[in-house]
């Protein structure tokens, strides 16, 4: 809901633009394509969580930010764009799937079992 490009997701913006002090967070939302897809969100965005091991994996090389791109939710992209590898929803370890927003857990390790989601030397 957050992400989406319907009314709440305004709202959100707008909240967390207010209480952080940084305009324009609703541009990190789907809020400029609202006009693209179906009003009611339909068929637009995931039930459960996709990602890109690969991503993860270099994230952790090069210590940077670990974070789920925006256009990983959307069910019609399969594939990451960078690395050309079919996006993952189940973990390697226990093979649980993710929730898109989990209420636990760093972003790239697994809400079950606590394992890393991104590759690990082996592919």
């Amino acid at each position: 809901m957050l992400n989406s490009y319907r009314n709440h997701a305004k709202k959100y913006g707008e909240a967390l633009s207010r209480l952080t002090g940084m305009k324009g967070l609703e541009q990190h939302t789907m809020m400029p394509f609202r006009g693209l897809f179906d009003s009611m969100g339909k068929g637009v965005f995931r039930q459960e969580k996709h990602w890109c091991p690969e991503c993860y994996l270099d994230a952790m090389r090069q210590s940077t930010l670990v974070y789920d791109p925006l256009v990983f939710s959307l069910m019609e992209v399969k594939s990451c764009p960078v690395h050309q590898l079919a996006l993952v929803s189940q973990c390697p370890d226990c093979g649980a799937t993710q929730q898109a927003l989990p209420s636990s857990r760093k972003i790239g390790w697994c809400t079950r079992c606590g394992g890393f989601l991104g590759y690990m030397g082996v592919k």
